[in-house]
């Protein structure tokens, strides 16, 4: 495990999966994200494991997607509506996969690995994925590339307690948001698409619902200048000066306003 925890450490590039969600960097010449971590549950360490090429990854999306019991985890969990002339989907359920690598695996095989298109099945020791549904549920998946067939599905019991936010709830932080002057604003003159990824998810304070979360993007990076709202016990408000390629929007449904306006450039969050 020592030899393991020093690869991990030299990895330059890292992606967090959270909230269903994928946060990350990546450079133009290495696309692909490196080591894939799982949120743990309490008391609950799983080994990471790591992307492949995209060819790799899509063969292994059809693997699952094919296998009939993921298909009755993810039934019912797309949901399409129509707001101010904009189709936006809604979809409540998230699937990555990747390889795990063996063991023995020294800095210099997993460089060359990586240079090579990670397609080298001499290194890997499993392929696995991960179903995000909600915010809440979770479930590991192995699959068997050979067959072409997942193995097995186990749900993850313990990884979070919070309620969920409803179809109607993500209809209604949308019709807030677009009626906010602050948003409006930030929206004039722009070529935009919401929820773009089919993503919206519940905001929440680590104990209880607070609203709605989702994201709105640009069609190009645009210059912002504007006071933006700053959720907290009272309400507060900071300056933003600078690019921005997507604002991050989360919706107090019970007060029926938007609460904080995040910013999000091509290279992080502002």
């Amino acid at each position: 495990m020592k030899k393991r925890r020093k690869l991990w450490l030299l990895l330059s590039l890292t992606v967090l999966i959270v909230s269903g969600s994928v946060v990350g960097v990546a450079s133009a010449a290495d696309p692909i994200p490196e080591t894939l971590f799982i949120e743990p549950s309490p008391g609950v360490l799983r080994e990471p494991f790591y992307g492949v090429s995209p060819e790799l990854k899509s063969e292994l999306e059809q693997i699952v997607m094919a296998d009939s019991r993921v298909q009755g985890i993810i039934e019912s969990k797309d949901n399409i509506f129509i707001i101010d002339g904009q189709t936006i989907e809604d979809r409540d359920f998230d699937i990555i996969v990747g390889v795990r690598l063996i063991d023995e695996i020294t800095p210099e095989q997993f460089s060359e690995w990586v240079k090579c298109g990670r397609h080298d099945s001499n290194l890997i020791k499993e392929y696995i994925g991960v179903i995000h549904v909600g915010y809440n549920d979770r479930y590991h998946i192995e699959i068997d590339k050979d067959k072409q067939e997942v193995r097995e599905i186990v749900q993850e019991t313990g990884y979070r307690n919070i309620p969920e936010v409803t179809t109607e709830e993500k209809r209604r932080a949308i019709e807030i948001a677009l009626s906010d002057a602050s948003v409006l604003e930030l929206l004039k003159n722009k070529d935009y698409q919401i929820a773009p990824d089919g993503k919206m998810g519940v905001w929440h304070n680590g104990q209880k619902k607070l609203g709605v979360v989702f994201t709105i993007s640009f069609e190009k990076p645009y210059p912002i200048d504007a006071e933006l709202p700053l959720y907290k016990a009272e309400e507060a408000t900071y300056q933003f000066t600078g690019i921005a390629s997507s604002l991050v929007i989360h919706v107090l449904i019970d007060e029926d306003k938007v609460g904080k306006i995040s910013t999000l450039a091509s290279t992080g969050e502002n």
